[in-house]
């Protein structure tokens, strides 16, 4: 079982901006009905909670302590489990959860990402041999006065 106080060791993890992309219309998911018509819009309000939670968390998971977690929730405990547990919106394993759609969707931002400073790398370096008038790289970093 997870310490209690180990849920802070995955919050926050400081290279990664609180941004995410994610469809509007989940809430006519059939899954997000039954949630809305179980647990009011109180419930759908602290999927979206948890979700924010876990982009902002390291990896992208949460611990399966629902006491730690509803106290940061202020909500029950037994409440934000059946959220987790009960609607299948999560993904579960042993000690902790973690969201399938959000795990997709950051993984197409950290491609992008990822092509994006390739490419501006790549800007970079062809703005530098203009610059200063060098063939490659390495005539740039020889013919630099230090």
């Amino acid at each position: 079982m997870v310490p209690p106080w180990s849920v802070f060791l995955f919050i926050m993890s400081k290279d990664k901006k609180p941004y995410f992309p994610h469809y509007a219309d989940t809430r006519s998911d059939i899954r997000f009905m039954k949630l809305i018509k179980e647990q009011s819009w109180k419930g759908y309000g602290l999927y979206w909670g948890i979700v924010e939670l876990l982009r902002i968390s390291d990896r992208y998971v949460l611990p399966r302590n629902f006491e730690i977690l509803s106290n940061f929730f202020k909500c029950s405990s037994v409440l934000l489990k059946k959220i987790v547990e009960d609607y299948d919106l999560f993904v579960l394993y042993d000690d902790y959860f973690c969201c399938e759609s959000l795990n997709d969707a950051m993984k197409i931002m950290e491609v992008k990402s990822a092509k994006g400073r390739v490419s501006a790398s790549h800007r970079w370096d062809l703005e530098k041999k203009r610059k200063y008038g060098m063939s490659s790289i390495g005539d740039l970093v020889k013919n630099v006065p230090f």
